[in-house]
């Protein structure tokens, strides 16, 4: 049985031969080798790459579309210059003066109302003040004393012979008449009777423009509907004026027709809801996205610019020029017929050969070396007593070490047929190298045709360039739309239109409102007016009464009037 570990499975007949030695031909098939033949298509394919990136950089260089794209330019700085920096130096003015004025309204409103309620309540305490002093006066001199109507007649008869007898100025009993309550008392009624109806015609019709400015004004400002009815007013508005308010700026014509200006809609919803300010700190929002202008920039226009189509033809015919101008006689390999011919002998023997058997057999070790070699050791430690008496020993012994000598030999034997058999797999991989070097050689006459003739040569440049430019236009369109958009939503920042908005919006309308405190301070005023009108009616019935008391009764004393005249010239 150990035996058995000295026996070789090998089967020489599956190695399949004639492949391989057909195939160590091909060198002198193609009359080079084949490392040679890839040199010389990597230097072909190098060669047309260095001219193909000469003529691009040529290209490149001429291709230059900054002028072209100048009317873009020319966009962003008449935006800048005059809407976006007058925009931000008008809020920047705005907005402080709108938040000073609200303030100030909101002060001037709470101090009208704090003065009217200080002057009425002055004016009352200084009228029923007067009226309590010249009642208690009236009470003390018993001016309201009831008298019989024939004692009143002869007492006022009395008094007057009494008054007009006299001519002796120092007559203690003889006074000039005091008409001060007289000329009072014709003066207050008539001043009620032209400041009232006045005051109550303006309260009226200040009450009645108030309600109509905070009820029916400020709905159109609030109200769904009624924001509804200001956006369409203002839509039409916006219809008819925004042609002209577009003509009227100075803008270059070219830059003009690179513009896409839309009429805005919706102004007052955009101002009121769209630009309000994002509570999580995102941008803020653009006015001009906000009323229906996403994108003022006609970006196909400014592709399909004549002077920019121009620059790309004339790019496309010096293009052309440039590959035409190059000598591919020079470029092709000047033994390309005698590639063509070997490539074209080439039999199809390759392709029908099946290496499987072989690359198994090949795979397989010829023998356990091994084991070989440890069978060996035991058999010189068998043979080795035996040495010096037998012959038959020395023999075994010499035997044992021929044989690792030869082991020795089938070691490197066995790594080159593991190189051998990878071989025979790499050309199992490749089966079809006949049908490959025939499609090589399909393309080598192909190429060598187009390039040695410039009819067919210039036929596919033109269709390629202007298929990438296609595509770079659909590329340019796409960058340049996202560029515009964001332009666009970055030209004017509405946040703060809005906060002067809201602004005005809660202190003007609103049950808070400035309208509707002015209104409640005239209809106050309407309210006291009526008080005060009673007041001075009740005050203007006592003075007459006690200017017909003070004329016209005797024996009850000196009259209050007359009293006082006398009291001031009796101090003089």
């Amino acid at each position: 049985n150990r035996l058995s570990l000295l026996n070789v499975d090998f089967n020489a007949s599956d190695i399949l031969t004639e492949p391989s030695i057909a195939l160590s031909g091909v060198t002198e098939l193609f009359g080079l080798n084949m490392t040679q033949l890839i040199h010389q298509f990597d230097k072909l394919d190098n060669d047309l790459r260095e001219r193909a990136s000469a003529i691009l950089s040529k290209i490149q260089s001429e291709l230059n579309l900054q002028a072209q794209f100048q009317s873009l330019l020319n966009i962003w700085d008449t935006v800048k210059v005059n809407l976006t920096q007058p925009a931000i130096n008008h809020l920047n003015v705005l907005q402080p003066a709108v938040e000073s004025s609200t303030g100030t309204t909101i002060a001037l409103m709470l101090g009208i109302g704090h003065a009217l309620w200080t002057m009425f309540v002055l004016c009352f305490v200084v009228l029923i003040a007067y009226l309590i002093l010249n009642a208690t006066e009236a009470n003390e001199r018993q001016l309201i004393a009831p008298e019989s109507n024939d004692k009143r007649v002869d007492d006022q008869i009395g008094n007057q012979i009494m008054l007009e007898d006299s001519d002796n100025p120092n007559d203690p009993l003889v006074f000039t008449k005091s008409r001060n309550h007289i000329a009072l008392g014709q003066c207050l009624p008539l001043i009620v009777v032209i400041t009232f109806p006045i005051l109550v015609i303006l309260g009226f019709l200040g009450i009645t423009f108030v309600s109509l400015l905070n009820n029916e004004g400020c709905s159109y400002l609030e109200r769904n509907t009624g924001i509804r009815i200001t956006d369409a007013t203002l839509n039409l508005y916006l219809k008819y004026s925004w042609p002209r308010l577009i003509t009227e700026q100075i803008i270059n014509p070219k830059v003009l027709d690179l513009l896409t200006l839309p009429v805005p809609q919706n102004l007052y919803s955009a101002l009121r809801f769209r630009c309000r300010s994002s509570a999580n700190g995102s941008a803020p929002p653009g006015l001009l996205p906000s009323v229906g202008l996403s994108n003022v920039v006609n970006v196909t226009a400014v592709l399909n610019q004549p002077e920019l189509l121009k620059v790309i033809e004339d790019n496309e015919n010096t293009l052309v020029k440039e590959i035409l101008k190059i000598n591919f006689s020079q470029i092709i390999p000047a033994n390309m017929d005698q590639l063509l011919r070997t490539v074209s002998n080439i039999t199809g023997y390759l392709d029908n050969s099946n290496y499987s058997t072989t690359i198994i057999t090949l795979n397989k070790s010829i023998i356990n070396v091994s084991n070989v070699v440890e069978y060996m050791n035991q058999i010189r430690q068998l043979v080795s007593p035996f040495v010096n008496t037998s012959n038959e020993a020395i023999l075994i012994r010499d035997t044992t070490d021929d044989i690792e000598v030869t082991l020795g030999n089938v070691t490197q034997l066995n790594k080159n047929v593991k190189r051998l058999a990878s071989a025979f797999d790499t050309l199992q991989k490749f089966q079809n190298l006949t049908k490959q070097l025939e499609n090589l050689n399909t393309t080598l006459l192909i190429v060598a045709k187009i390039l040695t003739n410039k009819t067919q040569l210039e036929q596919p440049i033109r269709p390629i360039y202007k298929a990438n430019i296609r595509k770079l236009f659909q590329n340019l369109t796409g960058q340049l739309e996202q560029l515009m958009t964001q332009f666009t939503g970055n030209v004017i920042l509405c946040d703060r239109l809005n906060m002067v908005l809201m602004t005005v919006l809660n202190v003007t309308c609103g049950s808070n409102g400035q309208l509707s405190r002015l209104g409640t301070f005239l209809f106050m005023l309407l309210l006291l007016t009526c008080p005060f009108l009673l007041t001075l009616l009740l005050f203007q019935l006592f003075l007459r009464q006690h200017q017909y008391l003070c004329l016209s009764t005797v024996n009850q004393g000196v009259p209050f009037y007359l009293f006082t005249k006398y009291v001031e010239q009796d101090e003089t």
